[in-house]
């Protein structure tokens, strides 16, 4: 056993240690002095030396003389001022006694002191409160405060109870105490005017209450109310600080419309006197924006953005000042809201590297300051700051460690050595983590991107650990551990598991719809059909909840969203239900606007979907907005119509506007659009000639080579865009008389294009044999003039009768009336997903190969693969009738 040593030399030998927290673990393993002992010792320590030190199984506090008072002298001072009833000097000491109790705890590595309401949680969340404010609470000297409170409370002037209410739960009084009810039936029943400090300190206080109370909230939003109309807020002195920490507290009880007045009130204060605010104030009126933009309407979602943006334009002067607590405020905020742009994060990782690089920072700290970083952090400096995180990591505790979570996400860690060791810590807290759903949340979320073999059945089993005690679970909570579990399962979906998915599936909105799928479509596909019925199951569940809420959308965003889930996102293709969703598309046509009608265009294009009604609407819509819808609008939606080979029913005033829209802007776009929108005007026959002789002019080529040699990594598409359009104005605008100048470029480039042969060529094949009674009487992958690859082509007599396809290039084929077939393989992705249409690049080549004179036969996958050639004598029967017809 070590013996026991006197509390000076414990002093002298901790003062040896790298890392403070370690100084209290000293202390604590011994029976030292007592607290009025050695409050009288005269030793000499750190100025930042304040701990906890053991006597008889409870904790006192150790006073530095010199130090100012500690929390042990205030308590002491308490005593003669209840002795003389001195209720103003006792609020103003409890105002005072909960910073000072959690300055004491700087020793804490974890702990962020300095924050009241987020140490307090932290303290909830591990589990410490007892630990380390028992010893407050079991002095007597605090239980003599409460009791005095208690038996004057009557007494208690209305503008202290906030205060004491506040006060007592932040120093770990339990919130089913007898003092905290009757604060709490105080709070409801005064009728004193809350100014915005009160406020402050009732909303902070409700956050780590149990339950909210619904008559405090609503005296807070009177109180508001009365602040907004009687105080002026163009004042340099209006209390912005306090206005944002009640209003980040009270947003989810509270109206849009209020919010609303809220947000355009704070406003006004930042414009009239942000100059003259300090960080911690900026800081707080950028997280109360954050917190609005997710609850507020879509317009002032935006409004809110742009005054983010005036914070932070405040904000960037006052760099060389900022604390490592501010860079968490302000840049963990500006992520979320999405204005971490370039430019902004460059300046504060800027200041944030120098602070890293000149700083000894305990592990809080240090997470602070890591929120500065992103994906553009340079390599070597994303290793110093993962090496950081590695060294204290072991320090960290379960509100760190989720918030590291996030870290690593932004930085792009791929450091195995950090991400196994996080996954450790991880396991050590994982009882706490499981008990604060958003925090494990933070941390599923990067693990699950990281996902480490070996510790999968670990987090799997405990994931189901938590479906299983976890009772009142949200849909979304459970959606999203699906998306990590449903891929982990293997023979089966546990039952657990499949019982709350079909729970919550009847509830579900298309995000939580989404979040199930995503699971679904990473199961592995040999256990998929395993567990089938069960993924069915689950299927017809998702998709049932969806047919049942079509008639309830009321915008057609949801219905994009809907469909991107669905169909676009989803490995599993159900056109049924596609079909039923587009159909709904066209109830809202008529309200367009041109947000809605770029989503629509790029949902079309990804899904190559003809929806008549939508796309002739989507044309009307360009007619009747002709000045308002830009260039690339306007090409863009040129681009999904030809591609799906969709012609509108307007196709002469179309034709008309294509025109306009081309002699207005073409000049002024890049070169790759300009090819690309004349490309697809050609797949629609639209034809500009003007417009194509210039394009062939000597000095439109010239303008050509000088973009390919300042962008030469475009080279092989600027060609290859070039070679089309020459070809396709040769056979179809003969009268412009461009040459074919592309004939070395398409040797050079289409003769390294292998012939993708896949099994229905193969069966073609065979059969083709066999209809024209010899492999000796067709060419498989076979060049035209021009450079078309057909599957397959043979010739044909006067007769119709087959030839050696050897004796083509000697054959003079027009004057002898001999035919050339070209034989089409049509699959699936020639056509859109709901019709027989082909794609429009796919009509063009058929277009030019009988310009060209081939007889072309096609055949289509749906016919090839129908019932009705389901014996080989039928196929090949069925090929010969088109080839000999």
């Amino acid at each position: 056993m070590i013996p026991t040593l006197t509390l000076r030399h414990h002093i002298q030998c901790i003062h040896q240690l790298k890392t403070v927290y370690k100084w209290t673990t000293c202390l604590q393993l011994y029976h030292v002095y007592t607290r009025t002992t050695a409050k009288r010792l005269p030793f000499l320590c750190s100025p930042q030396f304040l701990t906890s030190v053991r006597y008889n199984g409870q904790y006192q506090q150790v006073v530095v003389p010199g130090e100012g008072p500690s929390s042990v002298q205030i308590l002491e001072e308490t005593r003669s001022l209840i002795q003389d009833k001195d209720f103003d000097a006792l609020h103003e000491t409890l105002k005072v006694l909960p910073k000072q109790i959690f300055s004491e705890l700087h020793t804490v590595p974890w702990l962020h002191h300095h924050n009241q309401p987020i140490a307090m949680m932290q303290l909830l969340l591990n589990n410490k409160s007892d630990l380390y404010l028992g010893p407050i609470k079991k002095d007597p000297a605090f239980i003599n405060i409460l009791q005095f409170i208690d038996q004057n409370l009557e007494q208690i002037p209305d503008e202290h109870i906030p205060g004491y209410f506040h006060g007592f739960l932040f120093l770990g009084t339990d919130c089913t105490s007898p003092i905290i009810h009757k604060l709490l039936h105080r709070l409801q029943d005064s009728k004193e005017y809350l100014n915005l400090n009160d406020t402050a300190l009732i909303c902070e206080a409700l956050r780590i209450f149990p339950r909210g109370d619904f008559k405090v909230w609503s005296r807070v939003l009177k109180s508001l109310d009365i602040i907004f109309k009687q105080t002026d807020i163009s004042s340099p002195d209006f209390d912005v600080y306090n206005l944002s920490r009640t209003i980040t507290n009270i947003r989810h009880i509270s109206t849009s419309e209020k919010l609303n007045t809220v947000l355009n009130l704070t406003h006004q204060v930042i414009l009239n006197n942000g100059e003259n605010l300090n960080i911690l104030q900026l800081g707080s009126c950028l997280r109360m924006y954050r917190h609005l933009s997710f609850l507020v309407s879509p317009y002032y979602r935006d409004g809110n953005k742009e005054n983010a943006n005036c914070i932070v334009d405040l904000l960037i002067p006052k760099l060389p000042m900022l604390t490592c607590a501010n860079f968490a405020d302000v840049c963990h905020v500006m992520k979320v809201m999405g204005i971490y742009d370039e430019s902004t994060s460059r300046k504060f990782q800027k200041r944030a590297l120098e602070i890293l690089h000149s700083e000894t920072l305990k592990i809080s700290e240090l997470v602070n300051l890591c929120y500065a970083f992103n994906y553009m952090l340079m390599h070597n400096d994303r290793y110093k700051v993962e090496s950081a995180l590695y060294k204290d990591l072991s320090d960290a505790d379960v509100l760190l460690l989720s918030n590291i979570a996030d870290i690593l996400i932004d930085i792009k860690c791929n450091n195995s050595d950090l991400i196994t060791y996080y996954f450790e810590m991880i396991k050590q807290h994982i009882d706490n983590l499981k008990n604060y759903v958003t925090r494990f949340f933070k941390v599923f979320r990067f693990v699950n991107r990281n996902q480490i073999s070996h510790q999968d059945s670990f987090l799997f089993q405990e994931i189901l650990n938590l479906l299983n005690s976890q009772q009142g679970l949200s849909v979304w909570t459970i959606s999203t551990l699906s998306s990590f579990l449903l891929p982990q399962c293997k023979p089966v979906i546990p039952e657990l598991l499949m019982n709350k998915l079909l729970a919550i599936i009847p509830q579900s909105g298309i995000n939580d719809v989404a979040l199930i799928l995503s699971g679904i479509n990473k199961m592995k596909r040999p256990w998929v059909r395993q567990m089938y019925q069960q993924v069915l199951q689950l299927q017809t569940a998702l998709y049932q909840n969806v047919e049942g809420r079509l008639d309830e959308v009321q915008n057609i965003d949801v219905l994009i969203q809907m469909i991107q889930v669905l169909y676009v996102k989803n490995e599993i293709k159900e056109t049924v239900l596609l079909e039923n969703l587009m159909k709904r598309i066209t109830d809202f046509m008529d309200s367009l606007n041109l947000k809605q009608f770029r989503y629509i265009l790029n949902l079309l294009f990804q899904v190559k979907y003809i929806q008549p009604d939508v796309l002739n609407k989507m044309t009307e819509y360009l007619l009747n907005h002709e000045d308002k819808v830009n260039f690339s609008d306007f090409s863009n939606f040129v681009r999904v119509i030809s591609h799906l080979g969709f012609h509108p029913k307007q196709f002469n005033e179309f034709e008309s506007l294509c025109e306009r829209q081309l002699e207005r802007h073409i000049m002024k776009a890049e070169l790759p659009r300009q090819l690309m929108f004349t490309n697809d005007l050609c797949k629609l026959q639209i034809f500009i000639d003007r417009w194509l002789s210039q394009l062939f002019s000597y000095e439109f080529i010239e303008k050509i080579d000088e973009y390919i040699d300042s962008h030469p990594q475009s080279q092989r598409n600027i060609k290859t865009s070039l070679m089309l359009l020459n070809r396709c104005v040769v056979l179809e605008c003969p009268h412009l008389d461009i040459p074919w100048f592309h004939e070395e470029f398409c040797q050079k480039t289409m003769s390294r294009d292998k012939y993708n042969e896949s099994w229905i060529h193969q069966e073609i094949e065979s059969a083709l044999t066999e209809a024209l009674g010899s492999s000796k009487f067709y060419r498989a992958s076979a060049f035209t003039p021009y450079f078309f690859v057909l599957d397959f082509e043979c010739l044909l007599d006067v007769d119709k009768k087959p030839i050696n396809i050897s004796l083509a290039n000697e054959l003079h084929i027009q004057e002898e009336g001999y035919q050339r077939v070209a034989i089409c393989i049509q699959l699936e992705k020639y056509f859109s997903v709901n019709s027989r249409n082909l794609l429009g690049s796919h009509q063009m080549k058929q277009r030019q190969l009988e310009i060209l004179g081939y007889k072309t036969v096609e055949i289509p996958f749906f016919e090839w693969n129908s019932m009705a050639l389901s014996d080989w004598p039928e196929k090949v029967e069925y090929l010969s009738k088109k080839i000999f017809r």
